[in-house]
Formats: structure tokens, C-alpha cells, sequence
């Protein structure tokens, strides 16, 4: 077999051989992708060793379903506020906003203030007040969304909401649904009747907004 010949087919194996490869990258890829476990950082950036965008979107739109589950001293949701973020596929992000902008989102970003991140982290100062720096990422502020939600916490499903971020709203609710109970139940009632059955929840409701 001569030279040139032989060059040829070895060239051509390499190439096959590439093929094959990045094919088993690709489908190792996308089960990673897809099992959940997979950190972004496999996924984007210089060092990445997987490519494919939609594999990154997958494990993105996971990670956005694991916000107030896992705890956020895995820095889940460092993964879309701080600059070069990974996540900024829309679909992702759109998930990530709706998350941001519901009540129990609100409560887990201001409840925690701050991610568990090392202050030594390039990018600590990203993760303080990360409702602040979320809401930036969706086009609004923490405190437009909060005034938002306020605007629509004068519902039984939301009043745990109004009692802890609406002093305004929650000093309403109070008056409407506990004056007459606490009238009529408080010195003397029979607390087992009908109109004195909340009471106590009353009560409760008038230490948590210091009334």
C-alpha cells in the first residue's frame, strides 16, 4: 500500500473515530442532562464539555424546580442572577420568573437574604439580597413584586402572606374577620360556640402584628 494511500486511511479512521466519539459525548451528555444531577458548569463555559444548548436548557429548567427544595447553600439559583449567568434560555428563565414572582418564591429568596456563598466567592456580592438581583433578571423589582402580591394577598390562601409582608393589609383582615370574635369572646364567651371558634387564631394574628 503506498504512502498517500495509506494517509488517506488513516485519516479517514480519525475522522470516523471522532464521529463515533462525539456521538458517545453527545448521548452521555443528554443523560446527564436529563437525570438531574448534572452542574451547569458541564454545560456552559470555557471548559465545558458538553455543547449542546438544549441539553443546558434541560438541566437549567431543573434546577428551577429544585428552588426551596434543595437547600440554597448549593447556590441553585446563583445559576441565573449573577453576570455570564448560565441559565438564560427563555423558557428557563421564564420558569425561574414565575418562581420569583410567587408568593412562596418571595418567601424563600427574603427568608434567606443572603445565599450560603463564600464572602471570599468572586461573585458574593451577586448573591445578597438575591429577590433584589432576581427580579432584575425578570425586568422588575423586589419591590414592585411585592406590592404586587400584596395587591392580591386579601384572599384565606394568602393571609399567612398579608400577616408577614402587608402590615396595611393584614391590620384589615384582622379588623374585618377577628373584631366582633374578640368583642364577643373575650371576657366571658363561650369559647367552644360557633362565633368564638377562632379565637385563638384571633389572637394569634393580633401578636404577629403587634396590635
Amino acid at each position: 500500500m503506498t504512502g498517500p494511500i495509506r494517509y488517506a486511511l488513516t485519516a479517514i479512521a480519525l475522522l470516523l473515530s471522532k464521529a463515533v466519539f462525539a456521538d458517545a459525548v453527545d448521548d452521555s451528555c443528554h443523560d446527564m442532562a436529563k437525570s438531574g444531577e448534572a452542574p451547569p458548569e458541564m454545560f456552559a463555559g470555557p471548559s465545558a464539555l458538553c455543547k449542546n444548548k438544549s441539553d443546558l436548557a434541560l438541566v437549567c429548567s431543573g434546577l428551577v424546580k429544585k428552588i426551596g427544595i434543595e437547600s440554597q447553600e448549593n447556590s441553585v439559583i446563583r445559576y441565573f442572577i449573577v453576570p455570564n449567568a448560565a441559565c438564560k434560555d427563555k423558557d428557563s428563565v421564564q420558569s425561574f420568573c414565575k418562581v420569583v414572582q410567587s408568593y412562596d418564591g418571595y418567601q424563600i429568596f427574603k427568608n434567606d437574604g443572603t445565599l450560603k456563598a463564600d464572602p471570599s466567592d468572586p461573585e458574593y456580592a451577586w448573591l445578597t439580597n438575591p429577590h433584589e438581583r432576581a427580579a432584575k433578571v425578570c425586568g422588575t423589582t423586589s419591590e414592585a413584586i411585592h406590592a404586587h402580591l400584596c395587591s392580591k394577598a386579601d384572599q384565606p390562601s394568602q393571609w399567612n402572606f398579608a400577616f408577614a409582608e402587608c402590615p396595611a393589609l393584614g391590620k384589615q383582615i384582622y379588623q374585618r374577620e377577628c373584631s366582633k370574635v374578640v368583642d364577643t369572646c373575650g371576657e366571658g364567651g363561650k369559647l367552644d360556640s360557633p362565633a368564638c371558634r377562632k379565637f385563638d387564631w384571633c389572637n394569634e394574628i393580633k401578636v404577629r402584628l403587634h396590635l
